[in-house]
């Protein structure tokens, strides 16, 4: 295990940036601001023999930087990951109030300043190879009720995959969809994080959640055929459309423990894949399209459509539109999410 410093916080607080390392170079940059995953480097290997990761993630070079940001690079999101349609929820017949962070009426990611990700982590365990970071949320935290303990677990595999693991529980009935917010570029960040269009997407649903004009959900599942976002067998981004939306992942037969195929990114260009397997029932997918003023790590500017963010997680707002996939956690009960990141080439 590797550490250092990552810079200091408007409040004072340290942050500290931890490497995890596998045997064939394979890296990944951890703080605890957040838990956020700062890089994940692949080995490559160079002419003298050396190995030359390159980073394949967005980014920022600091806890400055992730402070600062709106984007939540590689954060942990939490406790209630994408839109809520009025800021509240209703649970067992009561109404909670949340923040109205977008649009002044609706809440995103539970909090601005207050989310998982604008928060320094405890850390549990810290080795060569895994990391575990905790955070505990209060009664009343962001609106939401009971009190609340999460962990994260982040463990490198030998195969050149990332795990992240999220356990919580609660003394009351409350809402916990809590996701990893990764951005990949497959190029990597030494060709500038270019643009994805020419990328081959592939997404393990045939099913979606329309939205309206404020992505909030309709609560009326589509089917991805005969649209452009049919990914089901693979399409370049430049043949899709827009990307901002919640997919139905198969998981058919499976219990909520099992890893399955969520959705496969090819780089032909770099010659690089990236295959990502969840226990989630569902996964947002987001290409932004608002990154030119956006300044990253190492001096990288982010470009419209240079990366795609897969966030799995259960159906947004849930609880309002009553599907079966809820993200009500109920007092005492556990809730589990386990995604895997493989790495490899095509």
């Amino acid at each position: 295990m590797r550490l250092k410093p990552f810079g200091i916080t408007s409040k004072g607080e340290k942050a500290t940036l931890y490497t995890l390392t596998a045997p064939s170079g394979f890296a990944v940059d951890i703080t605890d601001y957040g838990a956020t995953v700062v890089a994940i480097r692949l080995p490559s290997q160079k002419a003298d023999g050396d190995v030359d990761g390159d980073n394949v993630i967005l980014g920022y070079d600091d806890v400055t930087g992730y402070e600062a940001g709106d984007c939540f690079f590689g954060a942990t999101i939490g406790r209630n990951a994408n839109r809520i349609l009025g800021a509240e929820v209703a649970i067992a017949g009561k109404v909670y109030a949340l923040e109205k962070n977008e649009y002044g009426k609706n809440n995103l990611h539970s909090s601005d300043a207050n989310g998982f990700h604008k928060r320094l982590w405890k850390v549990e365990l810290a080795e060569e190879d895994e990391l575990v970071l905790s955070i505990d949320s209060p009664d009343g935290d962001q609106g939401f009720p009971g009190n609340l303990h999460v962990t994260a677990t982040f463990l490198v595999h030998e195969s050149d995959a990332l795990e992240i693991t999220y356990r919580a529980r609660a003394d009351a009935d409350t809402i916990a969809n809590i996701t990893s917010h990764l951005y990949f570029n497959l190029h990597g960040e030494k060709s500038g994080m270019e643009d994805m269009q020419g990328d081959v997407f592939q997404i393990f649903a045939d099913v979606y959640m329309p939205t309206d004009h404020e992505g909030i959900v309709t609560g009326v599942p589509k089917g991805v055929s005969g649209t452009g976002l049919d990914f089901c067998e693979g399409r370049k981004f430049a043949e899709a459309d827009p990307v901002d939306y919640h997919f139905f992942l198969r998981r058919e037969g499976l219990d909520d423990r099992t890893l399955a195929p969520a959705a496969v990114l090819t780089c032909t260009e770099k010659g690089r894949k990236l295959t990502v397997y969840t226990t989630m029932p569902g996964m947002q997918v987001y290409m932004p399209d608002y990154f030119p003023a956006r300044h990253g790590a190492r001096d990288v500017d982010y470009v419209n459509h240079c990366a795609v963010a897969m966030e799995p997680q259960f159906v947004p707002d849930a609880e309002r539109i009553a599907l079966e996939d809820s993200s009500l956690l109920e007092a005492g009960a556990e809730f589990y999410s386990s995604t895997l990141y493989r790495f490899g080439g095509v």
